[in-house]
């Protein structure tokens, strides 16, 4: 954990696949008009099925090709890898289980899920990513930020002890900074008013911090704010029997 903002090494970076043999299948909904009924009777929408509603449903068309067998038992050992908005089914398996399923597009009888249509069926070498490499040091102006926004979204008081004591729970794997340190890394955000300090408590500069800032300060102070109601009606009541008191002397003097 750092004060300093350190920037990532960018230099080692591997590109590594997270996937091989796979397949994608494009599909695209028939029109209303077209639209089966499910097993119950009733009509569902295909725009509101999710990617695996309907590679499960492209499994049960298919398995029930008793006649092709190769391609009833592919449906066993197919496998759901992803899916891509709005209708694009990512499809992976063994060699010989997708040979079986490229043979039977090939020859037109690959069967759709319920209510949709095959657009295209294609190979996909696999899926490459390259990894962002994350800094070795954690900023604590970040952190320290981080940290304050919880606990005022908490209704917690954020105090430079509190805060202490937090860093050390969150981040337990790494050597809790100094209240020195602290202290200067939250002062530094104050002069950046990134963060503002209520007499009692550290809050986030932002559209709700002023809420947040009521909201603890009234829990705080709505004992004493009672206290001093109660003050003002007993001395209301003095002045009140005072000034009857003095309106009864003055009849009795006249009378």
């Amino acid at each position: 954990m750092s004060h300093k903002d350190p920037k990532p090494d960018r230099k080692a970076r591997k590109s590594y696949t997270i996937s091989r043999n796979c397949l994608i299948l494009i599909l695209t909904p028939q029109p209303c008009k077209q639209w089966e009924s499910d097993t119950d009777g009733a009509i569902r929408s295909p725009l509101l099925r999710t990617g695996r509603d309907l590679f499960k449903d492209f499994q049960r068309e298919n398995k029930h090709s008793f006649w092709n067998k190769p391609l009833a038992n592919s449906m066993k050992d197919i496998n759901f890898l992803g899916f891509f908005e709005p209708y694009t089914l990512y499809l992976k398996g063994s060699t010989s289980t997708l040979e079986v399923v490229r043979e039977a597009y090939a020859r037109r009888v690959l069967k759709p899920p319920r209510n949709f249509s095959i657009v295209q069926l294609g190979d996909v070498n696999g899926i490459e990513i390259a990894p962002v490499q994350q800094a070795q040091f954690i900023p604590l102006t970040e952190v320290l930020c981080l940290i304050i926004s919880d606990m005022n979204k908490r209704k917690l008081m954020a105090t430079q002890d509190t805060i202490r004591s937090k860093l050390g729970e969150c981040y337990n794997k790494m050597p809790i900074p100094s209240p020195e340190i602290i202290h200067k890394s939250l002062t530094h955000l104050l002069n950046e008013k990134k963060i503002e300090h209520s007499g009692q408590g550290y809050f986030i500069i932002g559209v709700s911090s002023y809420h947040l800032l009521v909201i603890v300060m009234m829990t705080m102070t709505v004992e004493p704010s009672l206290a001093a109601v109660g003050r003002n009606h007993l001395r209301n009541e003095r002045i009140s029997c005072t000034k009857m008191d003095r309106s009864q002397n003055t009849r009795c003097q006249l009378s």
